[in-house]
């Protein structure tokens, strides 16, 4: 208050960030690390910001960058001499440039997918009838008493979402209202809701209970549900109550009616039976996004979208070669994907983006 007092004022959000960046100490996609390790919730998300903060993905672009700049003012230099019809730049050598700059930028782009689920966790809907178990399973999961359980059908109404952490990886188990036609108006929102939380997560967890004899309500849910990202896993619930013989029998009919390919997993929350059998199923599923062929991982849209501009660009300038296209329109293309390859750092940028950047930080980091 004394200091305010006599003329001192508050940082503003991502100040002292935003000083260091415009100073030149570190490059705009290590800004946004600092923001992303404040916000870290796993030890997966950390590890990927502190790779960020060193420099990480500006290392990757930077080799690839100036490559092309080279090029780039040889296609400039040819401008100068169009009159001479003289060609400085080797269009084969650019053309092997250009393939290593996609291979590049292609494993960059895949690793997307791994990246987001490590910073925004891996959401996984836990979906079945009423009653087939699963409050039951999200309390096991969480060890706590999160969701109501009862044997009465359409206890969930609502959705319920909760935060799981499995070797390092954060997975946001959303509990469901059990899916079925009802005439309650309150039960039938949460099943709505409950499939419109299907339709944006990551894995599918569907609970059938292993004691029931018709699974054709539960197949036909399946199918609805299907998509080609989305990893179905199908749980026999309650095998503390039936013998190995009848969830051998229950996986027979699921692998004989559901044609998408599915993990099988046979559980009893109540008595913690193979619980860590689901555990390991979760975390296989963000391990395998994981790309072998880069040791960066993109886990920001920004970083993501400037990257698929890129790729297009090169794209257009490897038309451009093939088709002889003028190298008035070729050196366009060029500038296009040297452009969008230093929107990552920082080499190219804008106002509006820099105070979108800055303004999600806590304030005076």
């Amino acid at each position: 208050e004394v200091l305010i007092k006599n003329g001192a004022r508050m940082a503003k959000a991502g100040e002292f960030t935003m000083r260091a960046f415009m100073n030149g100490r570190i490059d705009l996609s290590q800004a946004e690390s600092i923001a992303d390790l404040i916000a870290s919730e796993n030890e997966a998300s950390r590890k990927v910001a502190l790779n960020q903060l060193k420099g990480g993905i500006t290392n990757e672009i930077s080799f690839l960058r100036t490559d092309l700049l080279n090029f780039v003012s040889l296609i400039e230099l040819e401008l100068d001499f169009a009159e001479e019809d003289v060609e400085f730049a080797d269009r084969t050598a650019l053309n092997q440039l250009l393939d290593k700059i996609e291979t590049k930028l292609n494993s960059l782009i895949e690793s997307f997918q791994y990246g987001n689920a490590i910073k925004n966790g891996t959401a996984v809907a836990i979906i079945g009838k009423p009653n087939a178990g699963k409050s039951t399973l999200l309390n096991a999961l969480l060890k706590e008493e999160r969701a109501i359980v009862s044997n009465i059908a359409g206890t969930t109404r609502d959705t319920i979402e909760e935060i799981l952490h499995i070797k390092g990886h954060a997975f946001r188990l959303i509990d469901t209202a059990g899916l079925r036609e009802t005439a309650d108006e309150i039960e039938a929102i949460g099943v709505k809701k409950a499939k419109e939380k299907v339709e944006n997560a990551n894995i599918l967890v569907y609970l059938a209970d292993a004691a029931t004899k018709d699974f054709s309500e539960d197949i036909e849910m399946i199918k609805s549900l299907q998509r080609d990202d989305l990893k179905l896993i199908i749980c026999a619930t309650k095998i503390d109550e039936v013998s190995p013989t009848q969830y051998e029998l229950v996986e027979n009919i699921f692998r004989k009616e559901i044609s998408q390919d599915f993990d099988f997993i046979t559980i009893s929350a109540v008595e913690n039976q193979n619980m860590q059998d689901l555990k390991d199923e979760l975390s296989s599923y963000v391990e395998q996004l994981k790309s072998e062929e880069s040791n960066v991982i993109i886990t920001n849209q920004r970083h993501f979208e400037a990257l698929g501009k890129s790729l297009d660009a090169v794209n257009k300038v490897k038309e451009a070669i093939t088709f002889q296209i003028s190298t008035e329109l070729l050196a366009y293309e060029l500038r296009n994907a040297l452009e969008h390859l230093g929107e990552i750092s920082g080499e190219v940028t804008n106002d509006e983006v820099l105070g979108n950047i800055f303004s999600k930080f806590c304030i005076g980091k």
